[in-house]
């Protein structure tokens, strides 16, 4: 039952009693609860997808416990359920509930729905369960980096209007802890504070939910999730023990091991065409040693499970959720007088590129097991990259940068949905050309880079080949549009990206 139109500038008054302090004051342009479906304001999500089974969420309840009714069913009319029962929103999960439904058919859409005991009902959300060994093709959209003050969520909401996006898949900074002063595009009225206690990560969870177009892609398509520094704010379990919770809460996640909520690792089965192994290197690089002196970026028990995964594995593709660049970004032969980024041979050692060793390791363990088709889906840069997985691009008998020749695997780089990059470090546009050049000079392996746009990338995977591209969008205002950047395409068994590119004109 919906909200009369006449009531909803009642309820989003009273709706205001339950944001903090902190989101309490002045709100930045489009930031608005759903106040039509109280007591859902925040909307309703779907993720972790299965072949007979996928997670929901919703919010409702800010005092006391709300019980609901759920139900999915085949149809957007409910003629047809296929599975219902209970739930309840409660305090100790900050009155979010998280629905694990299983039962369901492979390579299915269904429609789902949260009912108060009272008769009020949710926005019908979309779940879509995973294909099984009959698939033949799919597409998801690959995001990070979306933060709410930097600028709109256009890009979100064109990814959950689009019919031939099948998943969602987010690589971390799902949310941000701090704020960029260079980013003041959609500011509230005090500015946001970063995150000190469990109420205040939850605060900001719910903050980002007051956006529309957040919300709708939510709404409308299954997500695949992991975090990243700015999810949690330190790189310590004790410490950020609280971002994690909140992580968990507001995201339809299915806890991989519930002994260690710090283990988000997991992977999921496309049928035989591709799996997708979500790793975190964020909580575990640097902490343990897979040999006498060498650095482990997964930890030695995640990694033995990746390993394992990928040796395992029937499928075709092996896709690869990784939150910072894998292949290196080399800056050795940069002028000093620049001051580049990094330590003088690596733009961001932080990533990949600070364990160089155990990602050698990675390259001679796809090489030594005949493991092809490896393809990492990474964000955290800001920027767009087509990389060429190799130990040493700048060895010409290791890797040819003409044919693509000892590229053990490819990577691509989705841009931030919003967050800063070159353009928003006010360096002048007409300049920004200059540096994508010199950066593809020192790098081999990179196909191609774009730093100063914003928006996703979606993968079209089939039996034959991958396929990325990149779309755009402003953040700095409103917009329906979003462009077309490049294309590229890794071919089954050739583990390198093509040498040519393509464009074509087209606005959506």
């Amino acid at each position: 039952m919906r909200i009369p139109h006449k009531f909803a500038l009642v309820i989003l008054l009273l709706s205001s009693i339950m944001l903090s302090a902190q989101t309490r004051s002045k709100l930045s342009d489009r930031m608005y609860v759903d106040a039509e479906y109280a007591p859902f304001y925040y909307g309703v999500a779907s993720g972790d997808p299965q072949q007979t089974r996928v997670m929901i969420w919703t919010k409702a309840g800010t005092i006391q416990p709300v019980s609901l009714f759920w139900e999915v069913a085949s149809d957007s009319l409910f003629n047809n359920i296929v599975r219902k029962g209970g739930t309840v929103c409660a305090a100790e999960r900050d009155y979010t509930t998280q629905v694990d439904v299983d039962g369901l058919l492979p390579v299915h859409q269904y429609y789902y729905r949260f009912i108060t005991t009272d008769g009020k009902v949710s926005q019908t959300g979309k779940a879509q369960t995973l294909p099984d060994d009959s698939v033949k093709h799919f597409k998801i959209a690959l995001v990070s980096c979306s933060g709410v003050w930097s600028g709109y969520f256009n890009a979100y909401r064109r990814m959950g209007e689009r019919k031939d996006i099948d998943f969602i898949v987010h690589v971390g900074d799902y949310i941000y802890d701090d704020v960029d002063p260079d980013e003041h595009v959609r500011m509230p009225d005090p500015e946001p504070k970063t995150p000190a206690t469990l109420e205040d990560w939850r605060d900001r969870h719910m903050y980002y939910l007051l956006d529309p177009d957040l919300r709708y892609a939510r709404q409308n398509k299954t997500w695949i999730v992991e975090w990243d520094n700015h999810d949690n704010h330190v790189n310590n379990f004790e410490k950020n023990a609280d971002g994690l919770t909140a992580f968990y809460e507001y995201l339809p996640i299915r806890m991989p091991d519930t002994l260690h909520p710090e283990y988000i690792y997991r992977s999921f089965r496309f049928g035989t065409l591709a799996d997708l192994h979500m790793i975190d290197m964020y909580l575990f690089r640097g902490k343990e040693q897979f040999a006498a002196g060498r650095k482990s970026i997964l930890g030695n028990a995640q990694d033995a499970w990746f390993k394992k995964s990928l040796s395992e594995s029937k499928t075709t593709w092996h896709l690869v959720g990784n939150q910072e660049m894998m292949g290196s970004w080399l800056s050795k032969g940069i002028p000093m007088s620049m001051h580049a980024p990094g330590n003088g041979t690596f733009f961001n050692p932080d990533a990949w590129d600070g364990y160089v060793d155990d990602r050698s390791r990675l390259y001679h363990f796809l090489d030594s097991n005949h493991i092809n088709n490896f393809v990492a889906l990474t964000g955290d840069q800001h920027m767009s990259f087509i990389i060429d997985l190799t130990p040493d691009p700048r060895n010409h008998k290791l890797y040819h940068k003409h044919t693509g020749k000892g590229s053990a695997g490819v990577e691509v780089l989705a841009p931030s949905l919003t967050a800063g990059n070159m353009d928003e470090e006010h360096i002048p546009r007409w300049i920004i050309p200059t540096f994508q050049r010199l950066s593809l000079n020192l790098n081999p392996h990179h196909r191609w880079v774009q730093f100063w746009k914003h928006g996703y990338t979606t993968i079209d995977v089939t039996a034959e080949r991958c396929v990325a591209e990149f779309y755009y969008s402003d953040i700095l205002q409103k917009t329906d549009k979003e462009n077309f950047g490049r294309g590229f395409v890794v071919k089954n068994g050739v583990n390198h990206w093509e040498r040519k590119s393509y464009r074509r004109p087209m606005v959506r």
